[in-house]
């Protein structure tokens, strides 16, 4: 039978968003690489944006969200009257990206990384 490898999961952060504390996956640079095609596609919104183009951009924001912080979080943050506030989504996908790309963020990336190059030395 072949052997299991585990695979290590990403470090984590405690994000606190409206009272609520949330656990943000770190190390994980797809939230800004996503964030920022989200924010393309949020430039072109105006005027003649139709409804659809509208709930395409909440629903390509939620998905950064729930990909960040977990279907049921993205559920509280953006869920019921909130699910087309592009304002709110906005404001919510900046905390993720700030957050991910903060300063203990990236130690927790870095000390993840060295203790990969540590193990790895072992074997």
């Amino acid at each position: 039978m072949a052997e299991n490898h585990e695979l290590a999961g990403n470090p984590t952060k405690v994000v606190t968003i409206d009272g609520n504390d949330y656990e943000l996956e770190v190390g994980n640079v797809t939230y800004a690489l996503d964030a920022l095609r989200w924010q393309r596609t949020l430039q072109k919104v105006g005027p003649d944006s139709t409804a659809d183009d509208l709930e395409d951009v909440a629903k390509a924001g939620l998905a950064i969200v729930s990909s960040a912080l977990g279907d049921d979080a993205a559920t509280t943050l953006m869920g019921g009257r909130n699910r087309l506030n592009l304002v709110r989504l906005v404001s919510l996908v900046k905390v993720i990206v700030d957050e991910s790309s903060s300063e203990d963020a990236m130690q927790a990336m870095t000390d993840a990384i060295e203790d990969f190059a540590e193990t790895a030395d072992e074997d």
